[in-house]
């Protein structure tokens, strides 16, 4: 057993042998635990089954009011395929606000907040017919949700959701 010397940090982990098939090794493996920027997997795989990736994306001014700065301009045109490339290789939250806009909005011109709203019921929805039970979005960065509890207290909720085994699953899936 390769792994038996190896001390994890980790809460959980799931070591899966794409070329086998198999799994190598697993720890808490079911655990459903806040998933930060691993959402991104799910926008990209549900972005690329809901719309062509050769779809043009224009950057608007709201797709950059997402926290962190990736170095997108508003008005840029990009191909939905380099953009999903891009938001993956550097993690751009501002690159996951516009694919959720454009694949939410099915290339109508609607409200961005209908459209991300819809995008994200279609990422929840893909998970559910995956057969990934503990994968659960509530945006598409991961980023956590600030929301005011009682008038007063500030109230921090993880953006998505989800076990190792599954996550690895959805690897195995965009590779």
């Amino acid at each position: 057993d390769p792994f038996k010397d190896i001390v994890f940090s980790a809460r959980a982990v799931y070591v899966y042998d794409l070329l086998e098939s198999h799994i190598l090794f697993a720890k808490n493996e079911d655990e459903r635990l806040p998933l930060a920027s691993i959402t991104k997997l799910m926008t990209a795989l549900t972005a690329r089954d809901y719309m062509n990736e050769s779809t043009v994306v224009v950057l608007s001014g709201d797709d950059l009011l997402t926290e962190g700065d990736s170095g997108l301009l508003a008005d840029e045109r990009w191909r939905l395929g380099d953009l999903l490339q891009m938001m993956l290789l550097v993690s751009s939250n501002d690159a996951t606000t516009a694919v959720g806009r454009l694949v939410g909005s099915g290339g109508q011109d609607i409200e961005p907040s209908i459209a991300h709203a819809r995008f994200i019921q279609m990422m929840n929805s893909k998970a559910d017919e995956l057969g990934f039970d503990s994968l659960e979005f509530s945006n598409t960065s991961g980023l956590d949700i600030k929301e005011t509890e009682n008038d007063s207290v500030l109230v921090r909720r993880a953006g998505g959701f989800g076990s190792a085994r599954d996550v690895a699953q959805l690897a195995v899936l965009l590779w």
